[in-house]
């Protein structure tokens, strides 16, 4: 990927084969292949092939890195829509982005009507090399935000190869590399990509994948994220609260409360949020407090999510926050995936997996709000087998079910979406 300061037309580098030719003298095991990860002792494992495809020439067109985060505004939404009906009274946590990047690598390689069922599902354009470069600068946005990490992995059966199109798209789109490995050699290999993920997400996320993959996966890509960001006005109190519950409780809740102004305020059609920023500027979170009545899960519309989420301050409001420890797993996604238009039997050909089977795709998420700042940590798998201006002040207390979002300052990627239900519980 061209990293800030470089120039954003690459030249090509020398063709595939003598890229192959060096990248099979490439015997890494997974110790040296996240010794940059921060991870003292990782399991020992098989040698591992690593392959690389070259940055591409970029190809400015109709499509721009907003437009990319727009998309995942809405693909977030909608996945949040799908989930939250069959669990309305708890908790809820999802990484949109998370998802949204892990896919978009599917839909690198997809073809013919599963290409066209990608697009629909992500609310992206055909993929073109206009929409590789909004996607490479939407990456090269997230990565200049200094408290956010964000990596993209895929690992194939030894034996099998993308299309030199896709390793390019892959490795110019999301900065990703291909691991070929050998699905037969289990547990080894599921705890190999495990331990890639754990490195990532600097520990919080251990086991992406709880059980080893089956022998007949050819195919396996990963996304992770890792946030870790302290408040640019920590809150300097906290004191037990009431909270009501979306069952209807009344929970004794631990209530962080802002000083006077520290948020900018927005409303739209009954809806209010409160923007809180992170020091350096690059990130924020988004409360979002329902209104009043409002139960079960409902979200914003589009125009009011936008209005909600925007960066342009109307009004300061101080912020009655309570403090959260939340932690989720989704591990069975594929099937709400395929009910949003996912093609679980498709075309992945340009991934050297045609005709294959979505086995399976799962994320974990965490995420910690405290007086000083926000830890969080999300990773998404998917296995492919075979077969503020002068203003009235306003202080948002949030004291019953609420949206929280966090978001870079610059694309405003839905990074973490979280529906508190009940703040005492994780």
């Amino acid at each position: 990927m061209i990293r800030p300061g470089s120039s954003p037309m690459a030249k090509r580098r020398p063709g595939r084969r003598g890229r192959q030719a060096t990248a099979a003298a490439l015997a890494l095991t997974v110790a040296v292949m996240i010794a940059g990860c921060g991870q003292s002792q990782q399991p020992p494992v098989r040698h591992v092939e690593v392959l690389t495809g070259h940055v591409e020439r970029l190809s400015p067109g109709g499509v721009s890195a907003r437009q990319v985060a727009a998309a995942e505004d809405a693909f977030g939404l909608a996945l949040f829509g799908k989930v939250c009906p069959a669990m309305p009274t708890s908790n809820l946590l999802l990484s949109p982005d998370s998802a949204a990047e892990a896919l978009g690598m599917l839909y690198a390689g997809a073809e013919g009507p599963t290409a066209t069922a990608m697009g629909h599902l992500l609310r992206l354009p055909a993929w073109s090399p206009a929409l590789v470069t909004a996607l490479h600068e939407h990456a090269a946005a997230l990565a200049r935000v200094r408290q956010l990490k964000v990596s993209n992995n895929l690992f194939e059966q030894t034996g099998s190869r993308p299309a030199r199109r896709v390793l390019d798209d892959l490795r110019t789109a999301y900065d990703s590399g291909l691991r070929l490995v050998n699905f037969g050699d289990e547990p080894a290999t599921t705890t190999a990509i495990n331990a890639v993920v754990s490195g990532e997400t600097d520990g919080l996320i251990p086991a992406l994948f709880g059980q080893s993959l089956a022998p007949s996966t050819r195919l396996v890509l990963t996304n992770a994220l890792y946030l870790k960001a302290r408040w640019q006005q920590p809150f300097p109190a906290a004191s037990p609260a009431r909270f009501r519950t979306a069952a209807g409780t009344v929970v004794t809740a631990s209530l962080m409360r802002s000083i006077p102004r520290a948020a900018s305020y927005h409303s739209a059609g009954g809806w209010q949020s409160a923007t809180l920023s992170y020091t350096g500027g690059d990130l924020a979170a988004v409360a979002i407090l329902p209104p009043a009545g409002m139960t079960g899960c409902a979200v914003p519309t589009t125009a009011q999510w936008a209005k909600l989420t925007t960066t342009d301050a109307t009004a300061a409001a101080g912020v009655n926050l309570p403090k959260l420890r939340l932690s989720q797993t989704w591990d069975q996604l594929q099937a709400t995936l395929a009910a949003m238009g996912l093609p679980l039997s498709g075309n992945y050909a340009g991934l050297g997996a045609g005709g294959s089977q979505i086995s399976q795709i799962v994320q974990k998420a965490t995420m910690d709000v405290s007086e000083t700042g926000t830890t969080a940590a999300a990773a998404t798998g998917i296995a492919v087998g075979t077969a503020e201006p002068a203003g009235p002040q306003v202080t948002l207390t949030f004291n019953r079910p609420f949206l929280l979002v966090l978001e870079d300052t610059a694309t405003r990627t839905p990074l973490f979406l979280a529906r508190i239900a009940n703040p005492t519980q994780s």
